[in-house]
């Protein structure tokens, strides 16, 4: 695929969970990822700076992943995942690639579990963008 149709990837998530317990799974969906990423959670917002390079210190940030929460009915908390700025790299042959694509994946799966586990079963976890 290419850059343009891989940064439509994303994922959707009504879950019956406080706040809290929801930006604590996001935190834990990044900590599995280790060096590779870093969160910060602000109000309504945990921002996900993703490093696909070899060597974080000289990496730039490529996927920059805007995960927002928002209040959503009966007590649950709406979760849509998307990048937000991304970098991409020129290949000889074909289209541009996302830098951090397979990072990104593993995001999205890793943070589809952390909200599975903590849904009651009843809410909805989908991939937008596919």
């Amino acid at each position: 695929m290419s850059a343009k149709t891989d940064v439509k990837l994303g994922l959707y998530a009504e879950i019956r969970a406080s706040r809290q317990e929801v930006v604590d799974a996001c935190l834990r969906a990044v900590a599995v990822m280790g060096k590779r990423a870093e969160a910060t959670a602000a109000n309504a917002k945990v921002t996900v700076k993703i490093f696909p390079g070899v060597i974080r210190a000289i990496s730039e940030v490529s996927p920059l992943v805007g995960i927002n929460l928002k209040p959503g009915a009966d007590g649950r908390v709406v979760v849509e995942v998307r990048i937000e700025r991304y970098r991409t790299t020129s290949a000889i042959i074909g289209p541009k690639v996302l830098d951090g694509k397979s990072a990104y994946k593993n995001l999205l799966t890793s943070l589809e579990q952390e909200l599975e586990a903590i849904g009651d079963g009843s809410g909805v976890i989908r991939r937008t963008g596919v």
